[in-house]
């Protein structure tokens, strides 16, 4: 029988032994004493009457119907919600005496970290999780990599993000680890996951993290597999990609090239092109196919013979075979040293700046004087998209020509 109605019965009936099943002929003498007694004994054994149906929600259910059940005085009501208290600190108290002690006396079953290095419990970086009786070690980074690859697991690009597991025992972790490790990574010196803070924010509830959070699993996703997916895969994208690009699709990279080196020198442009294809973020689609362009076009203005092979002769053979890898190297964007512009485009309006209010459209009617600064400041703002406009003419027409 459950603990819970075994503290029931013992507030019923404290001076016989536990009984199991609950006796549920005591005498209501046995239980509450008062002018409240009776209606209270009776909900009680009704409680325990349902034990087959005990689970932590029926529990708080029963609780909230009997506080709201109108044939029941004030008096009453604050009787037993007195003497619900009272059971339930008792049986969490043992609950944690329970859990302390099977913690003490639980034996460690892993001590090391997943690269196999011996880790130690005093280690700040280092969490104990008890799991089945047994204790097991791990450090943040290998929990923070176990959260990740679960939450962001998406076959086909498609999201469907698991439960993080103990990948000693493939147990799921329950919400009471998870919370356990989220405020361990809170409370220490240490970056916390996107991911995982927004697992939180969404009550550890598989559904709607993946409702709520769908972008940022896809690029999560992408970053992951660019960076640890299968390189074959990835060499075959890459030329896919260099084959659609207006300004690449002429480059011959060679069968022989070695594959391990091509993905490592195009892995930031294969990231460009999945973001470009897969992203849920429109703006992030947009500006990723801008750059991946113009990134392209200059990794082939710098060698456009990249990928080839050649055969360097040595006393009068050609036995050294050499691959052309000369390239561009990557420059991701440096944001500390841009500088902050702030420009903001003010178009001329083609209507008057006056006050029409009364329907005054004469030259003396109330106009806004923005200022002489106000109209240069106009000026300046158009005169590159003026320069642009003739420029345009002119090539139109020379081409005419």
């Amino acid at each position: 029988m459950h603990t819970f109605f075994k503290i029931i019965n013992e507030y019923f009936n404290p001076n016989q032994p536990l009984n199991n099943p609950p006796n549920l002929n005591i005498g209501l003498e046995h239980g509450f004493a008062g002018p409240n007694s009776t209606v209270l004994n009776t909900f009680f054994n009704m409680y325990i009457s349902n034990s087959s149906q005990y689970s932590m929600q029926y529990k708080f259910s029963y609780f909230k119907k009997t506080i709201y059940n109108m044939f029941i005085s004030k008096d009453q009501k604050e009787t037993f919600i007195d003497r619900f208290c009272k059971i339930q600190r008792t049986y969490w108290i043992l609950n944690r005496l329970v859990r302390h002690y099977r913690y003490r006396h639980a034996p460690f079953l892993i001590q090391t970290d997943l690269f196999l290095n011996p880790i130690a419990e005093t280690q700040h970086n280092v969490l104990t999780i008890m799991q089945g009786n047994n204790k097991y070690l791990f450090t943040v980074l290998d929990l923070r990599n176990i959260i990740e690859s679960a939450l962001t697991y998406s076959p086909h690009r498609v999201s469907d993000p698991l439960i993080p597991k103990n990948p000693y025992n493939n147990m799921a972790f329950d919400n009471a680890i998870l919370y356990q490790i989220y405020f361990f990574m809170k409370r220490g010196d240490f970056v916390m996951s996107t991911l995982f803070h927004q697992f939180f924010l969404c009550n550890f509830n598989l559904a709607r993290f993946r409702d709520e959070n769908k972008a940022i699993v896809r690029k999560s996703h992408i970053e992951h597999y660019v960076k640890h997916g299968d390189v074959h895969e990835l060499y075959d994208e890459a030329k896919y990609m260099l084959l659609l690009n207006k300004t690449t699709k002429d480059m011959e990279i060679h069968d022989d090239f070695p594959v391990k080196r091509f993905v490592d020198i195009m892995r930031p442009y294969i990231r460009l092109f999945n973001l470009q294809n897969f992203s849920l973020d429109m703006s992030e689609r947009s500006s990723a196919a801008l750059e991946l362009n113009m990134k392209l076009k200059r990794f082939y203005q710098f060698n456009p013979r990249f990928g080839r092979k050649y055969f360097q002769l040595q006393n009068g053979r050609a036995n050294v075979v050499l691959f052309d890898e000369n390239h561009i190297k990557f420059e991701h964007r440096n944001y500390d040293e841009e500088k902050e512009n702030v420009n903001v485009f003010i178009p001329r309006s083609p209507f008057p700046l006056r006050d029409d209010r009364d329907g005054d459209d004469s030259e003396d009617g109330d106009s806004i004087d923005i200022g002489d600064e106000e109209e240069e400041m106009n000026d300046l703002f158009h005169q590159p998209i003026v320069d642009i406009i003739n420029n345009m003419v002119g090539a139109i027409e020379d081409a005419e020509r």
